[in-house]
């Protein structure tokens, strides 16, 4: 059981970040649906039964409290102040108010207003007019106003790794949606998790990030949702400063020491560029790579992770 359950590990360290395994999925896999994005959680054979309603329990849980798209949803409630904070919520606006003071206003989870336009815009494919992004600028100012989409996945990805952990899991994968963490090694004999980042143009990834033990990883790219409309690519990524889709560069995968934190610099350094690095990592240590839109890589932040490129 010990031997298959390494290879079966070994199967799943090449994965591709916001996009889909290549290889097989293992026998010990949990898989699912939540977050509007697919999940997989890689565990010992012998625990998957008993994980199963652990893990399908809190991911419900977090949907169902968190979803901008449910009226009655305890997000949507706390937006129209039926609600105050509880702990939870509050613990995670902390959070988001952190780096939005450490990036100057370019990232915030007061966007909904935003959020909403630019859905319907990309379901219909045709960008939103200007007075429409004006006005949806100035609720933003009216009232909470959340969506946590640029946090949920990352916290997610955390709330499962510990969940796990507390019944004794030393080794496995969590990967919500493209955004990764993982437990102990994939191994005895190697101590990282090769973790793969997509081509946004397609093909065969950049290449791989060797994961330690507890690092995380999350990507923002241009590719998953959004349409080209007059030359011009418009997607779900939004710059709340301006109200439009940052440009400049197709995806942002980082590297940081826990899923939420890499979830929301990979939104942050999507809108910032490399800039938001500078500013952000004296604060909290980093790995971001960025490819722009000539598919060139460049990378920054002094995070302990090696980068492998094809």
């Amino acid at each position: 059981m010990r031997r298959n359950f390494r290879l079966a590990l070994t199967a799943v360290c090449l994965v591709l970040i916001s996009g889909r395994y290549f290889q097989t999925l293992p026998a010990h896999t949990l898989e699912g649906f939540t977050m509007d994005s697919y999940y997989r959680v890689t565990i010992p054979g012998h625990r998957v039964k008993e994980l199963t309603t652990v893990v399908n329990n809190e991911l419900v849980r977090l949907t169902q409290r968190y979803d901008l798209f449910q009226p009655e949803s305890f997000l949507n409630r706390y937006s129209r102040e039926e609600l105050p904070a509880d702990q939870e919520l509050a613990q995670l606006l902390a959070v988001a108010a952190k780096f939005q003071n450490l990036s100057d206003g370019a990232y915030t989870v007061q966007i909904a207003p935003l959020t909403l336009l630019w859905k319907k815009a990309i379901a219909e494919q045709i960008p939103p007019e200007r007075d429409q992004v004006t006005t949806a600028l100035d609720q933003l100012n009216l009232g909470p106003n959340l969506d946590l989409g640029s946090l949920l996945k990352g916290y997610g990805v955390d709330r499962v790794y510990h969940l796990i952990q507390e019944t004794g899991v030393r080794r496995g994968l969590v990967d919500i949606g493209g955004t990764v963490r993982v437990i102990g090694t994939p191994s005895i004999a190697r101590r990282e998790w090769r973790v793969a980042v997509r081509n946004p143009a397609g093909g065969k990834p950049l290449g791989y990030f060797k994961l330690l033990p507890g690092q995380a990883i999350a990507t923002s790219g241009d590719y998953e949702r959004g349409f080209d409309y007059n030359g011009q690519r418009y997607h779900h990524l939004i710059d709340p400063r301006t109200g439009y889709p940052a440009s400049g560069y197709r995806g942002v995968s980082v590297v940081a020491s826990d899923g939420l934190t890499a979830d929301i610099l990979s939104t942050l350094f999507f809108i910032t560029g490399p800039e938001g690095v500078m500013a952000i990592e004296e604060f909290v240590p980093c790995r971001a790579l960025f490819v722009d839109k000539n598919g060139k890589v460049t990378i920054y932040g002094s995070l302990s992770v090696a980068w492998v490129e094809n």
